[in-house]
């Protein structure tokens, strides 16, 4: 979806991508995240989407600008980390009362 408005094969966009995915790499290094790991796992489950969208927005914004408002760039982020939080919930539930 991102090659749609570019003429010709976005170089800075996927630049961008390998290096975001880079920053993604060495937080899931950093953090291990997983199952038995809760935390490091919403931890991750956030950053790690809002670290590739705030690239994309990044090169978005250097090569053509960014017509939205700031309002809406900075929520778009902080809801692609919401979302990820969540779909780490239903990855790893927290534990219940019940459970222990």
């Amino acid at each position: 979806m991102a090659f749609l408005g570019w003429s010709i094969y976005p170089l800075p966009l996927v630049g961008a991508m390998v290096v975001a995915a880079g920053l993604v790499d060495g937080l899931y290094q950093g953090l291990k995240p997983g199952p038995q790991r809760a935390r490091a796992l919403r931890i991750f489950s956030f950053w790690a989407p809002v670290i590739l969208m705030g690239a994309y927005f990044l090169v978005g914004g250097l090569a053509r600008g960014i017509y939205w408002s700031v309002h809406l760039t900075s929520g778009i982020l902080r809801l692609t980390g919401v979302v990820g939080l969540f779909l780490s919930l239903l990855v790893a539930p927290p534990l219940s009362a019940a459970d222990d």
